[in-house]
């Protein structure tokens, strides 16, 4: 058993070890010491470690079960001395049995009420992990992974002490050193910090293991009193789908057609895990009435969980952490899928192992009716509208989602050993971020089948209802500066797709949405995110989007209109209509307001994102009603783009030239 060196001295152990023995209430005696790392740190220890015990082993010892029968002896003899912990610094990985010495461990720490302490090399650290891909080998013959029989990562450790009854009392881990983390060769793209492979490289190991930086594990655990039982294997496979639905039993009707929606599906291979939260003793009855109604073979997939407390998010991180299957879906309890929603995620899942599987969906209005009855029933009052069907757009999706969440299945070990969750911090736009978060990291693969109708209330509860503008907007910024600070993979192909995709009909279906808009009030103190106004109504040719005013409004002294967040789109037969409290009404074009665009005549060019649209008021005006009317072209013609930037002033004239080819690169 002899151990070669892991970079790390005997002195390197004191301060972890007496870090962690400090944590935990030790009785006065001895620490048996295997494998005698820590027998020059006396001076370091806590009081109550009276002495040594080391139990050290011959270099030449044949099996291993004979050095077990050895330690055992050597801490028989010693029976009458109290015992006030066990340890086993570097010692279990370079074990090749390091179960039999984990199982002498647990005897040990049981028989004398002892709390066990274990310290292993971090395997994966991104020291280890960056050398080993140098393709020179100049780290590998002196890499400390060298010599190791066993190697551990914290999941590893964690799960073969759990399986002999330990549970984690404590932690002290000791870090790689600065000299370690800012040492760089500047021929090497995966140390230097300068290379964008090594930026990429870090932010990848750390998004996904946040042990990246820890060189060696310092871990203290205790025998359980009640050890979980192993898992029993069985031999019953693990579904190809989790469906995590969220219900709060609110909408049993929606729920039913939901539910209706799995029945007919053509490929069964799915669980459905129904989290009701937060949900009421009565509303609580009427889901497991409902799922008593549906066919066995459902009911068999069917789970049915509680979820108390926390946010709309939480019932999800519930959901992906219960998940069985090989991917997980969330499906609302008020969204429709088709038959072969199902089936085509397994399909796509063919060909694009490990990826996220992204199907088309559409969007519908409904309303909730009463029938002559008296009951309440589903009515849809609007025909499909194909606004989600299209190809997943890295580039779009950083700027706005439009991937309802019915419409794309997760890998489930993104979120169980990569560990990417739900954020509880925000309370809107939480299914955004973690589908962008995942797709950073597992990539999108698209099949152009519509499998759902994402439902769109119009006198229903919804979270565009529940929750304001300004949280919608808090949660955005919070994200996109989240978005910012990762380094982004394009896959291969993107770029010819992405050409493609910039032609005229692609920009002329753009979608534009009232609820983009923006009027914000200024009642005397400037513009601010608390005086906003949310666009409502849907536009049909001529677009027009109406907004709501309360009547305690007070008076304002100007009111700016945002169209929209981004840019890029021709602005033309633009008015806004104004109603007053005292009957008059007013009028405001292009020619009777500011904006922040490019004027052609009659018309505006936004190319800038954020546009804005500004009017002032020559007295304070309390307003009755807004109502504005405009049309938009996405697709930007080259005479629009000539007479916006062909002026005779010379620096105009090369902002036109690089307007124009930006333009022609957009859209040929």
């Amino acid at each position: 058993m002899k151990k070669p060196e892991i970079g790390l001295s005997a002195g390197s152990f004191s301060g972890p070890c007496a870090a962690l023995l400090s944590q935990l209430n030790l009785k006065p005696g001895l620490l048996i010491d295997f494998g005698g790392r820590l027998s020059s740190m006396q001076a370091d220890l806590p009081n109550s470690i009276s002495g040594y015990k080391t139990i050290a082993f011959d270099d030449e010892l044949p099996v291993p079960s004979t050095a077990i029968e050895t330690a055992r002896k050597q801490i028989n003899d010693s029976q009458d001395q109290p015992v006030a912990a066990i340890a086993a610094i570097d010692f279990l990985n370079h074990c090749a049995d390091a179960d039999e010495w984990l199982a002498l461990f647990a005897e040990l720490a049981e028989r004398f009420h002892c709390p066990f302490l274990c310290g292993v090399p971090n395997s994966s650290n991104k020291k280890l992990i960056f050398d080993l891909l140098d393709v020179r080998g100049t780290h590998i013959q002196s890499s400390p992974l060298l010599g190791q029989t066993r190697f551990f990562t914290e999941s590893v450790l964690l799960g073969l002490t759990k399986q002999h009854g330990f549970q984690p009392a404590g932690k002290s881990d000791l870090c790689l050193s600065d000299e370690e983390l800012t040492a760089c060769e500047p021929d090497d793209i995966f140390s230097a910090s300068g290379s964008i492979t090594h930026s990429y490289l870090e932010w990848l190991k750390q998004f996904t293991d946040p042990n990246a930086e820890t060189a060696f594990f310092f871990r203290a655990f205790e025998k359980a009193e009640h050890a979980e039982p192993a898992p029993v294997q069985t031999g019953e496979e693990t579904p190809f789908l989790s469906i995590v639905t969220r219900t709060q039993g609110k909408r049993i009707d929606a729920l039913e057609e939901t539910l209706l929606c799995l029945t007919a599906q053509t490929n069964t291979d799915f669980e459905l895990l129904l989290l009701g939260h937060n949900v009421e003793p009565s509303d609580r009855a009427a889901v497991l009435d409902l799922v008593s109604q549906t066919p066995a073979w459902l009911q068999q997939r069917i789970q049915y969980i509680d979820v108390t407390g926390g946010t709309r998010t939480t019932p999800l991180n519930v959901g992906f952490t219960k998940a069985r299957g090989d991917y997980v879906v969330i499906l609302d309890d008020d969204d429709l899928v088709t038959d072969d929603w199902v089936d085509s995620f397994y399909q796509l899942s063919l060909k694009s192992p490990g990826s996220i599987l992204h199907a088309y969906g559409v969007a519908q209005e409904w309303q909730t009716i009463q029938n002559k009855n008296n009951d309440t029933a589903l009515r849809a009052i609007g025909s499909p509208d194909r606004i989600y069907c299209r190809d997943f757009n890295l580039l779009e999706q950083l700027n706005l989602n439009t991937c309802p969440t019915m419409t794309y299945a997760c890998p489930r070990y993104a979120y169980q050993t990569l560990g990417i969750h739900f954020n509880e911090d925000l309370t809107t736009t939480e299914d955004w971020d973690f589908l962008m978060r995942t797709a950073f990291v597992c990539g999108v693969a698209d099949i152009p089948v519509v499998t759902s109708i994402y439902r769109l209330w119009k006198n229903n509860e919804n979270s565009q209802t529940l929750h304001n503008r300004k949280e919608w907007l808090t949660n955005e910024k919070m994200i996109k500066k989240q978005f910012n600070q990762m380094p982004i993979v394009f896959p291969a192909g993107f770029f010819n797709k992405e050409a493609k995709s910039k032609n005229k009909s692609d920009f002329q279906s753009r979608q534009y949405r009232t609820s983009d808009s923006v009027l914000y009030l200024d009642h005397g103190k400037g513009f601010n995110q608390d005086c906003i106004l949310l666009g409502q109504d849907r536009p049909e040719m001529e677009w027009t989007v109406g907004f709501p005013i309360a009547e305690s409004l007070p008076e304002v002294t100007a009111v700016r209109f945002d169209p929209m967040d981004q840019g890029m789109f021709w602005m033309r037969k633009f008015e806004i209509h104004f109603t007053f409290t005292d009957g008059t009404k007013e009028i405001r074009s292009f020619q009777k307001s500011a904006h922040n665009g490019v004027s052609i005549k009659d018309s505006v060019l936004f190319y800038k994102d954020d546009p804005q649209i500004l009017i002032h008021f020559q007295t304070p005006k309390k307003l009755k009603s807004v109502k504005a009317k405009f049309e938009i072209d996405f697709y930007i013609p080259d005479e629009v783009w000539k007479k916006a930037f062909l002026q005779p002033n010379w620096k105009l004239s090369r902002l036109y030239r690089f307007a124009l080819k930006l333009k022609q690169k957009l859209f040929r």
